[in-house]
């Protein structure tokens, strides 16, 4: 396969190996997401086995977990506050959210798309949120779900929500 240089315009490029760019582009970006999801289990992991280990020190409940952003914000090389957020973001996805989880692990779902699930339905009881992570991104839907707009998959997540 012939892979552009950072300074290459390439001119003429059949149609076969443009396609084969394309291809490659859906490829990495499903690892992207594998990788996300990786990620995200190692950030709730880090989180839980902190607090644990504060816990056993017997730092105030309050206290326990605190350097845990600045940890992951460094590791992502993100400020402390994105790295909590995705602390937050990931608890959610890999306690709550299921289907949501593994479609963002096999490269259905992007971080943004799941982010989206995270926060849409962040107002509603975990029974909902969990209801709406099946409807979504359940086994029988993730066809649909790679297929599906955005704007498409935060007006369903509304209407499931309504």
């Amino acid at each position: 396969m012939i892979l552009p240089g950072a300074t290459d315009t390439p001119a003429g490029v059949p149609g076969a190996v443009q396609a084969q760019w394309v291809d490659l582009l859906g490829e990495l970006e499903a690892v992207k997401n594998a990788v996300t999801a990786t990620q995200a289990r190692l950030a709730v992991a880090l989180d839980e086995a902190t607090r644990a280990e504060e816990a056993r020190q017997s730092v105030r409940a309050e206290r326990q977990g605190r350097g845990v952003p600045n940890q992951v914000g460094a590791a992502l090389r993100v400020s402390p506050h994105a790295g909590a957020g995705f602390v937050s973001t990931s608890r959610v996805w890999v306690t709550q959210m299921p289907h949501t989880f593994t479609a963002l692990q096999a490269g259905v779902l992007s971080q943004w798309r799941a982010t989206l699930l995270v926060r849409e339905t962040s107002h509603l009881s975990l029974e909902h949120r969990v209801l709406i992570d099946e409807e979504i991104c359940g086994p029988t839907h993730l066809t649909e779900l790679a297929t599906m707009s955005t704007r498409r998959l935060i007006a369903r997540i509304k209407e499931l929500a309504a």
